[in-house]
């Protein structure tokens, strides 16, 4: 059997399905590398929060995940903890995602042992937590600017 030279179409086509590939491959490694990192960094402080720890893969590991603590110490009586990490599989929608300005996004949520509303000190304590955890994830290493 005898091929026939690819036309110059043809040869863009393969070079577009090598970067697709290549973008998927990578974005994939990227994601579960931010995953495994994110999912130690949550492991470490959880303890001071409960005992019963509950993880649950959303969708699959380089997506996100849902950690649920229950019975947790007080004044909380269960935590959810979901993070959700951008698509980075495909390189086109990841730059698109990026010039929308969407980021990795940690979700909060606390069930509070009493039913009266928590004090608007606990609410800004939390708050203080998610944006110094933002912050640093965005600052690089050592050189204390934004990335």
């Amino acid at each position: 059997m005898h091929l026939l030279p690819a036309t110059p179409i043809e040869k863009l086509w393969w070079v577009a399905l090598l970067l697709l590939l290549g973008g998927y491959l990578a974005g994939t490694w990227l994601n579960r590398k931010r995953s495994k990192a994110l999912g130690f960094w949550l492991q470490s402080g959880l303890g001071v929060l409960g005992s019963k720890i509950q993880w649950k893969w959303i969708g699959t590991m380089s997506s996100g995940a849902q950690v649920t603590v229950r019975d947790a110490r007080k004044p909380f009586r269960q935590l959810e903890i979901t993070y959700l990490l951008l698509t980075r599989e495909l390189a086109p929608l990841w730059g698109i995602e990026l010039l929308r300005g969407k980021r990795d996004l940690l979700i909060l949520r606390a069930t509070c042992v009493s039913s009266r509303r928590p004090s608007s000190r606990s609410c800004r304590r939390m708050a203080s937590c998610a944006i110094r955890w933002t912050r640093t994830r965005r600052t690089s290493r050592g050189s204390g600017r934004d990335v």
